[in-house]
């Protein structure tokens, strides 16, 4: 009876619906692999058919023709020929960004092209890093070159990307230009930001540092002596613990007497605070307010002057009436546009011990502050951002009582002032040339297409559930048949 059964026509035709079903199941795991590697390698990629206005601005203009020619001759080497270059969905765009200016500064720029398989003993100056290990290029490299000063970028450097990797903006014009200030500059300071504290570090922010001439890298104040010499700038941002401090009459040489000495030496100091974090860090909180700046407790809401849907916690802020926050709204807010600032701490300036502090940026007089306990204080036109120079040494410490001012979402596009108040804000506290003013071109999300996690879930779903099912159905279904007949 068994032997007979397993011969039947039904187990015949329930083996070949399984070993179809297995065969699906096999093919759907290695396109799935093979779409992995491919993500894994491009990470994204841009299509449209609209066309775009990439003329340059009279900002990247002003600043290339400052740059003597006779000293520098800027070759961008693009490492395909040029008919591939030109209809690569990417690179067509830095391009054509790169022939304007070459057009706009002759006497500067020139480029080149490169055939990585006929020609790749061109790219052996390029070819080993600061430490030795040797570079991979493709054909989608860009190599910005000064005489052997150089930088080299990959097609995602001239692209904004949210945080689902969907090109929101093309920055190429900010990218070359700021490249070119590098490669044509000898001095890189260092930007440091601290770390072990649960810093928060917004991916806009690095690239801001990069783009204004900083070498970007992290420093754990409590495993060297001091901060290094080559420090242009110490960034604290948005730590979560506190810092150490030394004990009255001891002489152990902690974080905070650290950055004290970087500041009397003539150090820049960005930090970031959050109501969140804040109550948890009293040592750090102590040290600022020895230079004026003063944290207080709960967050800032304002029902008029917020982005609607942030619930008043994402506000528009304004820029104080004299000092340096009147200059600065004069030369960023020239178009009306105002920095905004989410969930942002409340601040209190004024005379410390060792520096004298004044606002930059505050709520406008309608804003009030809430505390943990949900009770409303009244607050009115309350500091968010401020500026302490040290009164001996030349230090200075800008805090800001929010991470957002350099949030991804706001600095990527083109309705707030926060990208050039950075910009602005890096220039005073020391950074060198930058591509502020720089507009970028602004892309419309419907015309890229990108595998989501979202839409690789959903493919996963019909492939490894609802085909195998429609699979099984009809081998039932055709079982059924055979067998009434």
């Amino acid at each position: 009876m068994n032997k007979q059964f397993w011969k039947s026509r039904q187990v015949s035709h329930a083996g070949t619906m399984t070993a179809l079903t297995v065969l699906v199941l096999a093919l759907f795991y290695l396109v799935n692999t093979v779409l992995l590697a491919l993500a894994d390698h491009y990470g994204w990629y841009f299509y449209t058919t609209e066309q775009y206005d990439l003329t340059p601005g009279d900002a990247s203009d002003a600043l290339l023709s400052e740059i003597d020619t006779e000293q520098n001759q800027i070759e961008i080497l693009f490492c395909d020929t040029e008919e591939n270059i030109s209809s690569h969905r990417q690179l067509d765009f830095v391009y054509r960004t790169a022939v304007a200016l070459r057009d706009r500064h002759p006497d500067l720029i020139r480029i080149s092209f490169v055939n990585l398989w006929l020609e790749p003993s061109r790219l052996d100056p390029y070819r080993y890093d600061e430490e030795g290990e040797m570079r991979t290029f493709g054909s989608d490299t860009v190599i910005v070159d000064n005489g052997g000063n150089y930088l080299i970028n990959s097609p995602s450097s001239f692209y904004i990307l949210d945080e689902s990797n969907y090109v929101v903006a093309y920055n190429g014009e900010e990218t070359l230009t700021a490249n070119i200030l590098w490669v044509t500059s000898s001095r890189h300071p260092v930007a440091y930001f601290t770390s072990n504290h649960g810093e928060e570090i917004p991916a806009s922010l690095y690239r801001i540092l990069t783009y204004a001439g900083y070498r970007v890298d992290r420093l754990d104040l409590s495993a060297v002596a001091e901060v290094p010499e080559d420090a242009g700038l110490v960034l604290i941002s948005a730590p979560v613990y506190d810092f150490q401090k030394s004990a009255a009459g001891s002489s152990y040489v902690s974080e905070l007497n650290k950055l004290a000495s970087y500041l009397a030496g003539g150090g820049s100091l960005y930090v970031s605070l959050s109501p969140e974090h804040a109550s948890r860090q009293p040592n750090l909180c102590a040290f600022l307010s020895e230079y004026g700046l003063t944290a207080e407790a709960g967050t800032l809401n304002d029902a008029t002057n917020a982005l609607p849907g942030s619930g008043g916690y994402t506000l528009l802020l304004e820029y104080a009436s004299e000092g340096l926050g009147a200059t600065l709204g004069a030369r960023v807010s020239a178009d009306g546009r105002r920095p905004v600032l989410s969930q942002a701490l409340p601040l209190r300036v004024g005379e410390g011990t060792l520096g004298r502090a004044e606002a930059l940026l505050q709520t406008a007089s309608g804003a009030v502050i809430l505390s943990g306990s949900g009770e409303t204080v009244s607050a009115g036109a309350t500091p968010v951002m401020a500026l302490s120079r040290l009164k001996e040494g030349g230090g200075r410490i800008l805090l800001t009582g929010s991470v957002y001012l350099a949030a991804d979402d706001i600095i990527n596009g083109e309705s707030y002032a926060n990208r050039e108040l950075l910009y602005a804000l890096l220039e005073e506290l020391g950074a060198g040339k930058n591509p502020s003013g720089i507009p970028m071109v602004m892309v419309d999300r419907s015309a890229v297409e990108n595998l989501t996690m979202g839409e690789a879930n959903l493919y996963t779903f019909c492939m490894a559930a609802a085909i195998p099912a429609v699979l099984l159905c009809g081998g039932l279904i055709y079982c059924r048949r055979r067998k009434n007949h």
